[in-house]
């Protein structure tokens, strides 16, 4: 979607985008997410950006948007991963990760339900 981090960095807001997944609080994030939003957004605006050009050439053709969101956030997710201490990437995919697994749990100390 993005030839090169300068491409990315002029399309997503990448301080807001670091800054929100730097810390992962790992109670508070299945329940009102901060990273994960950050994440969509910045796969969102990428993956817009990638279906405007594919529009303007005439080559979407069998492209689904779903598997191009899906690459787009495989590309924040390494965006992350260079911009992030290793222990910090490291701690907020794992809670990102457990936070898909656990789906449909209901936290009643903060009465939302995921």
């Amino acid at each position: 979607p993005v030839k090169d981090i300068n491409a990315f960095e002029k399309t997503v807001n990448t301080s807001s985008l670091v800054e929100a997944c730097t810390t992962v609080d790992p109670l508070k994030e299945c329940c009102r997410p901060i990273c994960q939003h950050a994440i969509m957004d910045a796969a969102l605006r990428i993956s817009g950006k990638q279906l405007m050009m594919n529009e303007n050439k005439n080559l979407v053709g069998g492209l689904n948007y779903t598997d191009t969101l899906s690459d787009c956030k495989d590309v924040v997710f390494s965006y992350l991963s260079r911009k992030l201490s290793s222990d910090a990437a490291n701690t907020a995919f794992r809670i990102l990760s457990a936070c898909k697994v656990n789906k449909g749990i209901c936290l009643q100390s903060f009465k939302v339900c995921i």
